[in-house]
């Protein structure tokens, strides 16, 4: 899938995670799964700061899930 094709809250969400020097950035599309979710960002942060600044200003509908690696 194609970083243009994906709703404007998981792009959102995944250059949150690039701008704040995340790591190994995956989105995972869940729409056919009839999960609760429709995308599923899942990145890792190296620093307590990183992990907190991702759980506190996730965008509306969109679920990220960090670890900090520690």
């Amino acid at each position: 899938m194609k970083f243009e094709s994906l709703p404007q809250g998981v792009r959102l969400a995944v250059e949150a995670a690039q701008e704040k020097k995340a790591a190994g950035i995956t989105v995972l599309d869940l729409t056919a799964a009839g999960a609760f979710t429709d995308y599923f960002v899942v990145c890792t942060g190296f620093s307590a700061p990183l992990s907190c600044t991702f759980s506190a200003s996730k965008p509306a509908a969109t679920t990220i899930s960090s670890a900090s690696g520690a």
